[in-house]
């Protein structure tokens, strides 16, 4: 409901009001663009569309490294997630390099790397549901999740994510079952652009 008292407000004041971003991507290079793109849309360019508050950026990741590392200390519920994420014929398969450039596609790659930072992402999605939480007689809150099942980043950390958001929830709010939103997309030109990878219909 707009009021004068909003419409005193930034677009961004209203939001911050009312909602909480968490963006989770590999590809460094795909956050780089959008915040360009939207330097002179979004605010006037006073803030980046995506920042480092809302960001978990699982590119700075070795997917190969993290499998590896896992394998020795197993008993770790952090490493054994991790090791669940492919066999080790896949894990042994995979190039020794971080995900800076994205998750090419291959969805075990992205979970090792959400694996690895799950306490990041934990903290970030906590600290959103107390801050939207603080009136909790009136307040309810609807969570969307929104991802790609096209590439490797957001279908292969989804699952992870719907985990975790359940779990919060009914720590953090109420024991019973949040209203989550799931949106999950197949951008067909991101497929004819790419149509000699055999990867992206696969998925």
């Amino acid at each position: 409901e707009r009021t004068k008292a909003t419409e005193m407000k930034s677009r961004l004041q209203v939001m911050n009001d009312t909602y909480r971003f968490i963006f989770v991507d590999t590809d460094s290079r795909d956050i780089e663009n959008k915040n360009k793109e939207y330097r002179n849309l979004y605010e006037g360019g006073k803030v980046d569309f995506i920042n480092k508050v809302e960001l978990l950026n699982l590119g700075d990741i070795n997917p190969y490294i993290s499998y590896q590392e896992a394998k020795i200390y197993p008993e770790l519920r952090v490493n054994r997630r991790i090791m669940e994420a492919c066999p080790d014929m896949v894990a042994e398969s995979m190039d020794n390099r971080d995900l800076s450039f994205g998750a090419g596609a291959l969805r075990h790659k992205s979970r090792i790397a959400f694996g690895r930072k799950i306490g990041d992402f934990v903290d970030k999605l906590q600290t959103a549901i107390n801050e939207l939480n603080q009136d909790s007689e009136k307040n309810v809150i609807h969570y969307w999740v929104v991802a790609s099942s096209n590439g490797g980043t957001g279908s292969g950390t989804v699952q992870d994510v719907l985990y975790y958001v359940n779990m919060l929830h009914r720590t953090h709010v109420d024991k019973g079952n949040p209203k989550v939103g799931l949106v999950l997309y197949m951008p067909r030109v991101y497929m004819n652009l790419n149509a000699e990878n055999e990867k992206y219909p696969r998925n």
